[in-house]
């Protein structure tokens, strides 16, 4: 993948999204630091391209950098106010950080906007299981298994969920 975005910056070395990419490629492969070259090229290129601030939060945030991160989705979603994914990422940075309440208003603002995306009802399950506050999480595992039926995260926290009940089998 990272070779596809190198082509593309070889022929405009400032185009944020081939910038994104190839710093979404690296912080997939769990380099982190290369991938906030990559972002950081991205805003040099265009400072209102939300994914790149997006993307950024998300490597922050696996170095340990959660307030950084926050600070990044908080940009990303007010540059992009419809970016499910933005909102999403913000309340896995507040979950991060113990603040579970926090992080369930930003599943219900990503759910909001589009109730048919999947880590929005498991991130929000896995909230809830953080809470004590098991049935609703169950009904959010049952949402996201319905729109996916292979998710391991709704799979996983439906199991912590029953756990919390005693339903063990």
């Amino acid at each position: 993948a990272v070779s596809c975005f190198d082509r593309a910056l070889k022929i405009d070395r400032s185009y944020a999204p081939a910038w994104t990419g190839k710093g979404s490629s690296r912080a997939a492969a769990g380099q982190h630091p290369e991938a906030l070259v990559c972002f950081d090229h991205a805003l040099e290129a265009d400072r209102h391209y939300a994914p790149a601030w997006t993307g950024k939060g998300v490597s922050q945030a696996a170095l340990g950098r959660y307030s950084e991160a926050l600070r990044l989705h908080e940009r990303a979603v007010n540059l992009n106010p419809w970016s499910v994914v933005a909102r999403v990422n913000r309340g896995i940075v507040l979950a991060q950080m113990g603040q579970a309440e926090k992080a369930l208003w930003c599943y219900a603002q990503a759910l909001d906007i589009d109730r048919g995306y999947a880590p929005a009802w498991y991130h929000r399950a896995a909230a809830l299981v953080a809470l004590g506050r098991y049935p609703q999480a169950l009904e959010c595992c049952e949402q996201a298994l319905a729109l996916d039926e292979d998710c391991v995260s709704a799979w996983c926290n439906r199991g912590i969920a029953l756990a919390g009940l005693q339903q063990v089998y």
